[in-house]
């Protein structure tokens, strides 16, 4: 898997009366039949929600709704031909359902249905109908299903903007062209609605070769000066993408604009602007200086976050850049522990020389920050050696720390250090090179997985992150030797079939590291978890079979669904409401519980066990997510179960609340909140809310600050 803006909600609900609400059907919970169409959803049975189609338009409705979350190709067929049902909300349902169903289908499967799509379209006497086809066609058209929707000229606003999003459903799947771009571009109207974004500019904002958008300049310009956020934001995307020096000109000016989600994509966009030209960098360098300057001296987070962020990109020079290089080592003391961490690795990779003078200051000290330690690993990389000073820093005061955070930082920078000494060295020492690497990680690594697996009394998850760490670097091409095979395998097998909190995890990372050593002698072991309860585990165990040259299963099973209580989720005659506490004030948001009813009825159940009390939001991209519900704060925790995904026609808009996950069928407790408008996410990721007051308050949070407490109204 991993996210800013004050726009006041009316503008969120005029661009929802523009994209008409899903169906009222789906918030009648009491209907033992809808009930039943959720339940064949939740197992996955797609057999059997296929005779529903045959039903009343409300039941055939909701199979469709529910077919576009199962995603079964076997079931295209019944799908694609209920596209001419008599019933337009059927129709749009089969239209939705068609694309989400093929989305990830080989070509020579999804092209199969093409014909009819793109007939339908034509045929279609219903806009809204129309507007879901030309969306389900992005998701999985071909090419020429592309050249020829382009072709069409529609009349009206709502077309137009479906047409556009249709054009960006193609590029974000990588089919973009020349054509397509200027349609795109022929679509855009300056005023379109609320703060939503103008697909036209955001497909454009999709395509990366700047040949494809060359002579759009000027049109790119005049978008990013338009009355709405949203198209500014994306209309800088694609201006820096140009890499002309008029989109450099607009890019300083929009660097400064009153809404912050403007201005940091502006500064980001500084970085796909750089002029391909070695003559033309050090002149480039010279006139962003002093945007980034202010940016890395801004008091807001997200500002100070992308400008750190975008630096190593941009090869910045020391001597150029001076001034850049000292704000970034000002942040080396912000208040922000994460600001702090974000600017040591981004010094390292930016101006790696300056970096080695302020690690060799940093040798006195036995208390680094965790960035200080990552520096030593990211300098190991970038010289491609190993400074014998800082492998013994990182032994003496850090692979023995019990700041859970350091000790992470530390495996990391000591992986990779052993990783550049071995490259460096000769092939005659690398025996040599290993003994002084390798003990203190084995160590680490089984010590913490006998905590994980409760071999040493309770257990607990907070050593997770260990074990996993150490098996990453195990998993590395360059140090995956079969040696090392005996040792992972009998950590390994310390875990029980039945995994905990936390176990998964550790499990999947020691599997990846023996199938990375290709340990035959794990073949039996790795066998054995075939059969676990938990489907991202099984699934693990056949990737590594596979890639070991075992014979792995043809199809992993489906973990069998949850219990539900209807009984419980019946009281709800309206969408509830959550009330997020947070350390820098209160969030208010409705739940999907119609839509999404069992990703609600999981978030509740949590929300009241106390679940989520105390943790923290632990990543923040700004512009994009803020994410947090995890009990372990690296992005890699949750409950010891995983629920379904539950996929609407909902689009990614500013303040929706989606699930975050490891793919399909994985989510668990991790939630996040929209800083923006970002429809690649539209159809992957269950949307389970929306924030309806607080958006403000979403926009100050930083990875470290608390989500105190969850209640549900």
């Amino acid at each position: 898997m991993t996210k800013h803006f004050i726009i006041a909600v009316p503008l969120l609900l005029l661009w929802a009366s523009f994209f008409p609400a899903i169906s009222p059907a789906q918030l009648r919970l009491n209907n033992s039949e809808l009930r039943r169409i959720k339940e064949l959803a939740d197992a996955r049975d797609d057999a059997k929600l296929l005779l529903y189609l045959s039903q009343s338009p409300e039941l055939a409705e909701a199979a469709l709704t529910a077919l576009a979350s199962v995603q079964a190709e076997t079931a295209a067929k019944a799908i694609s031909e209920k596209l001419s049902d008599p019933t337009p909300a059927v129709r749009r349902a089969a239209a939705f359902a068609l694309g989400q169903t093929l989305r990830d289908a080989k070509p020579e499967t999804a092209i199969v249905f093409e014909p009819a799509a793109l007939k339908r379209l034509i045929d279609e006497p219903d806009a809204e109908v129309k507007a879901e086809l030309l969306d389900a066609t992005g998701r999985f058209g071909s090419t020429a299903a592309l050249e020829n929707i382009i072709t069409i000229n529609f009349a009206g606003d709502r077309l137009q903007q479906a047409q556009a999003k249709s054009i960006a459903r193609f590029a974000i799947r990588g089919l973009r062209s020349k054509a397509a771009a200027g349609k795109a571009l022929s679509l855009f109207t300056r005023e379109p609605f609320g703060d939503s974004t103008s697909f036209a500019i955001y497909a454009l904002s999709r395509y990366t070769d700047a040949a494809m958008l060359e002579g759009m300049t000027e049109k790119l310009r005049d978008a990013v000066r338009s009355p709405n956020p949203s198209v500014r934001m994306h209309a800088a995307i694609a201006l820096g993408r140009t890499k002309t020096d008029a989109a450099l000109l607009e890019l300083l000016r929009v660097a400064d604009d009153s809404d912050e989600r403007v201005s940091l994509t502006a500064i980001r966009a500084f970085a796909s602007c750089k002029p391909s030209d070695a003559a033309r960098q050090p002149e480039f360098l010279r006139r962003i200086g002093p945007a980034l300057v202010k940016a890395l001296n801004s008091e807001k987070y997200l500002i100070v976050k992308a400008a750190v962020q975008v630096l190593p990109q941009l090869e910045l020079s020391s001597t150029v850049n001076a001034a850049v290089a000292s704000a970034v080592q000002k942040l080396f003391v912000s208040p922000s522990e994460d600001l702090q961490n974000e600017a040591m690795q981004t010094y390292a990779r930016a101006f790696p020389q300056k970096a080695a003078l302020e690690l060799a200051e940093q040798q006195r000290s036995h208390t680094a920050p965790a960035g200080m330690i990552e520096m030593v690993g990211i300098l190991a990389e970038q010289e491609k050696r190993t400074r014998p000073v800082y492998r013994d820093w990182l032994s003496k005061y850090y692979l023995t720390s019990e700041n859970p955070k350091v000790l992470i930082a530390a495996i990391g920078a000591w992986g990779k250090c052993w990783k550049a000494a071995r490259l460096s060295g000769k092939a005659s020492d690398r025996a040599v090179i290993d003994m002084k690497y390798e003990e203190p990680l084995l160590n680490l690594m089984k010590k913490n997985a006998e905590v994980v697996a409760g071999k040493n009394g309770e257990r607990a998850i907070r050593n997770v992150s260990v074990v996993v760490t150490v098996a990453g670097v195990f998993s590395d091409s360059l140090l995956a030797q079969e040696k090392y095979a005996a040792p992972v395998r009998e950590v390994l097998e310390l875990f029980p079939q039945i995994l905990i909190e936390g176990e998964s995890e550790s499990v999947m990372a020691l599997m990846d590291a023996l199938a990375s050593m290709k340990d035959l002698a794990a073949i039996e072991t790795l066998q054995r978890y075939i059969t676990v309860p938990s489907k991202p585990v099984r699934t693990k165990a056949n990737e590594a079979l596979k890639k070991m040259g075992a014979a792995p299963m043809s199809q992993v099973r489906e973990t069998p669904p949850l219990p539900h209580d209807w009984a419980w989720m019946a009281r709800f005659t309206k969408n509830p409401v959550a009330v997020f506490e947070t350390s820098k004030g209160t969030i208010t948001a409705e739940l999907f519980i119609g839509e999404t009813t069992f990703t609600v009825e999981n978030f509740v159940a949590l929300a009241e066990r106390k679940f989520y009390d105390g943790l923290l939001f632990h990543r923040v991209v700004p512009n994009f997510v803020v994410q947090g519900g995890d009990p372990r704060g690296d992005g890699s925790g949750g409950p010891p179960y995983a629920i379904r995904s539950e996929l609407t026609e909902r689009s990614y808009e500013r303040g929706m609340i989606g699930m975050a996950s490891a793919g399909k069928d994985t989510e668990g407790s991790q939630f996040f909140f929209m800083h923006s408008h970002h429809p690649h996410l539209d159809g992957r990721y269950t949307l389970f809310g929306k924030v309806i007051s607080g958006m403000n308050v979403v926009d100050k949070l930083e990875v470290g600050d608390k989500l105190l407490s969850v209640k549900v109204q």
